[in-house]
C-alpha cells in the first residue's frame, strides 16, 4: 500500500489530498476560502495517512449487527 500527501491548486481553491494507491481518499481545503490554514490541513492529512496505513484503508468496522429473521 502506498500512501501519499499532495498539495494541489484547483479552480475551487487550494487542497491537501491523501492518496492511497493513487486514489484520492481525502481532500482538505485550506486558504482564504476555507476554514483551515495550510499547516492545519497538512497535519490533518498526516493523521488520515497514518490511519490508512494502520487500518489498510480509510474505514474501520466498529460494530456489526445481523438479524436472523427473514
Amino acid at each position: 500500500m502506498k500512501v501519499q500527501i499532495i498539495e494541489t491548486k484547483e479552480s475551487d481553491g487550494d487542497w491537501i489530498k491523501v492518496l492511497v494507491d493513487d486514489k484520492t481518499e481525502a481532500c482538505i481545503g485550506f486558504g482564504d476560502t476555507k476554514l483551515r490554514t495550510r499547516e492545519d490541513a497538512i497535519e490533518r492529512a498526516g493523521e488520515i495517512a497514518v490511519f490508512c496505513l494502520e487500518n489498510k484503508g480509510t474505514q474501520i468496522l466498529l460494530k456489526e449487527l445481523e438479524s436472523t429473521e427473514i
